[in-house]
């Protein structure tokens, strides 16, 4: 478990018991803690990637700042880079990240390598969009607080290339706030719900 907060602390907690189902009654010991790491304030917390392999990919928007997290069998900061203004980002394979964001004044998809950490291949996304959550191998949702899209990154011909499946827009205009979307959870590959500035939530199934 990792806790974060105002004073750019990332805290980790251990089961004091390893073999015990996760429940409320758990007991938990901290193993160490890591200075410095992200801003966090008000509403805005850090996105976090568990990699899998005893890292973390975390990102702070405000901070422009990305960072790769070692916590077993260390717990130590081994990568960080500015540069980057992250609305949100995912896996989208066992071996690539979907970042995007805005890299002012341009918004932008990257794709980077969880090997090296680097950035393999840079997209200009028209848009400001959102990583919302991987349907399978290398196909994922994404979108704005206006619209939804399904696009996949693929390699051909020795280059990568990412191409739109599908779009959706919901609203138009530049006073239709309300009916914006707030927040968006990929429930499955075929399900998302969202709620919007106006009170209402929304469950879409694809087709």
């Amino acid at each position: 478990m990792i806790l974060s907060g105002l004073n750019k602390k990332y805290v980790f907690y251990q089961l004091e018991n390893k073999n015990e189902k996760f429940n409320s009654n758990n007991k938990f010991k901290e193993i160490g803690c890591i200075e410095n790491v992200h801003n966090v304030y008000d509403d805005d917390c850090p996105g976090i990637i568990d990699l899998n392999n005893g890292r973390l990919f975390s990102w702070m928007n405000d901070d422009s700042n990305i960072k790769i997290i070692e916590y077993e069998p260390n717990i130590r900061i081994i990568k960080s880079f500015n540069g980057y203004q992250l609305h949100n980002a995912g896996l989208i394979n066992d071996k690539y990240i979907c970042l995007m964001g805005l890299n002012y004044p341009t918004f932008y998809t990257w794709l980077m390598d969880t090997e090296n950490y680097e950035i393999v291949k840079t997209f200009e996304t028209p848009e400001n969009d959102c990583f919302y959550g991987t349907i399978c191998n290398w196909k994922f949702f994404c979108g704005s607080d206006e619209s939804f899209k399904i696009d996949i990154i693929k390699f051909e011909n020795g280059e990568f290339v990412k191409e739109n499946l599908s779009k959706k827009v919901f609203t138009s205009g530049e006073n239709n706030w309300e009916e914006r979307f707030n927040w968006i959870s990929v429930l499955d590959e075929n399900i998302i719900a969202t709620c919007n500035l106006n009170g209402k939530m929304f469950i879409f199934k694809g087709n």
